[in-house]
């Protein structure tokens, strides 16, 4: 359940605090113009959808990875304009079996906090963002106009990986 909390954000965002693990299992769950503070997981799984614009996402946890996000089995999650922020501690997003992922001007903490893991198909759209990201298992990433940070985890792999050169 979603209750709004009394004040607004300082970007005007509508204030909303999820206790407990917000699920996302089938249809298209819309988040948007929200401050929007998760005490517990965020599960996006089999036909479910979730879609995140000009929004700030707040990952409240007591120590480091006591909650993280799963995106799986074919779920997708779309962020747009988008500042993620887990009060310093670590946080990881893991994406896996085919899910489908949309990052579009998304930031988090200096470069890689929150991190993100994928492998088992995932395939990636990222424009105009920064993320720390390890790829392993079969994954695409498509980025322009971003700050990316790979972790690669080359194991019984064929296949060619091709990293542009920075500037």
């Amino acid at each position: 359940e979603v209750a709004a909390a009394p004040e607004a954000s300082p970007k005007s965002l509508r204030q909303t605090i999820h206790d407990g693990d917000f699920i996302v299992s089938s249809g298209v769950t819309t988040i948007k113009d929200q401050n929007l503070t998760i005490q517990g997981n965020l599960l996006v799984d089999g036909t479910g959808k979730l879609v995140i614009i000009n929004s700030e996402l707040h990952f409240q946890q007591e120590y480091n990875q006591q909650y993280r996000a799963y995106v799986r089995h074919q779920a997708m999650l779309e962020m747009h304009d988008v500042q993620l922020y887990t009060g310093g501690k670590w946080f990881n997003f893991q994406y896996n079996n085919d899910a489908k992922v949309i990052l579009d001007k998304v930031q988090g903490q200096d470069c890689c906090i929150p991190w993100h893991g994928s492998s088992e198909n995932t395939q990636f759209t990222i424009k105009d963002s920064t993320v720390g990201l390890t790829v392993s298992q079969n994954v695409k990433v498509q980025a322009e106009g971003s700050s990316l940070f790979f972790e690669l985890v080359l194991s019984d792999v064929q296949g060619r990986y091709e990293l542009p050169t920075g500037h």
